[in-house]
């Protein structure tokens, strides 16, 4: 049994802490002498804790401290072992101590202060609730979609606290539409985010001029001069926002490729409605739509100058679609031959 419990407390791994006991039971709590007859599913682990150390205060993080005192046998769920829910129990204690004032629950290597699971359960459910739906992650581990969530929060916040904040150099500014139920006071909400990281740094209601304002007077002088470029659609009011603050001068604003094509898109669409409902009704066609040009196809049937004005326009076209793949591909030039004259014909 001792040899047992010394090579459960090296599986276990908290320093400090060895196991002494350890047993089977239903997921009711009846201990279990028999595994015979009992699935997986229907059973649970209990591994009982006894302290090796001295107490340590869990504001401080001071030892030695005096026991105030015992309390109540507690359930902390943790990993599953060997595909079998498991539970660690220990008795903790409320320790007096020398430099802090009042009595609190000593500090545990395993668990943060009033949770009901231990820290390694809680980063595995952050980890795999970052790549899985909230209730896949919930139904693997038998725990309700509240208490992932719990967990997910608690560990984002010790990775918050220990973490490194690097430099904001690349910022993304976009807007959310929220939907029409619920009750907001606002139907936006804009958010600030690092390109470099890809994590969310600031947001607030609104998509407005005011919005943006609002994050850039958390920012102080250095953190300013240290962003390179501003990364938003085409809204008029975050570009207005950026370009009002003279620290933010020297910033680079930057839009993705998918508003530039879908101005493009709009130019070249606009443009070949003005054409068609220009041409006379003889030159339309009996129907009406004989004489609408498709995208990739010349004008045959508009005059000279209105057919060179769309050719033009779809040329145009063209030379951005081919310009955004030169970019993506890590080359940003023009073909030598790409050239957007009167007489210069599309007919692919």
């Amino acid at each position: 049994m001792r040899q047992r419990n010394v090579k459960l407390t090296q599986l276990v791994g908290f320093d400090g802490w060895k196991v002494t006991r350890s047993w089977f039971e239903t997921l009711a709590g009846v201990r279990l002498l028999r595994l015979d007859g009992v699935p997986r599913h229907r059973r649970q682990l209990v591994v009982v804790l006894e302290r090796q150390c001295a107490p340590r205060c869990a504001r401080c993080g001071r030892a030695r401290q005096k026991v105030y005192e015992y309390l109540k046998p507690r359930r902390w769920l943790d990993l599953p072992a060997f595909g079998v829910k498991a539970f660690v129990q220990a008795v903790t204690a409320r320790v007096e101590c020398t430099h802090c004032v009042g009595a609190c629950v000593e500090y545990l290597p395993f668990a943060d202060r009033g949770a009901r699971k231990t820290r390694r359960l809680e980063q595995q459910l952050a980890v795999e609730a970052s790549g899985a739906p909230v209730s896949h992650v919930a139904a693997q581990y038998g725990i309700s979609w509240g208490a992932v969530q719990r967990a997910e929060h608690a560990a984002l916040l010790r990775w918050e606290a220990t973490r490194t904040q690097p430099p904001l150099r690349f910022v993304g500014l976009d807007e959310k539409y929220l939907g029409r139920r619920g009750k907001w006071k606002d139907r936006f909400v804009t958010i600030v985010s690092d390109l470099e990281t890809g994590e969310p740094r600031w947001f607030d209601f609104g998509r407005g001029e005011a919005t943006v304002k609002r994050w850039l007077e958390t920012l102080s002088d250095p953190e300013k001069s240290r962003i390179v470029l501003a990364a938003m659609d085409m809204h008029d009011p975050f570009r207005a926002a950026i370009k009002g603050d003279e620290k933010l001068a020297h910033v680079a604003i930057v839009h993705d490729p998918f508003h530039v094509m879908k101005r493009a898109n709009e130019a070249v669409d606009e443009l070949r409605r003005q054409v068609f409902f220009r041409l006379f009704v003889e030159d339309r066609g009996e129907s009406g739509t004989a004489a609408v040009p498709s995208y990739g196809q010349p004008l045959r049937a508009c005059p000279q100058d209105l057919d060179n004005r769309c050719a033009v326009a779809h040329t145009a076209h063209r030379l951005y679609c081919y310009y955004w793949i030169e970019v993506s591909e890590g080359r940003a030039k023009l073909p030598s031959d790409a050239r957007l004259g009167s007489n210069h014909r599309t007919t692919e």
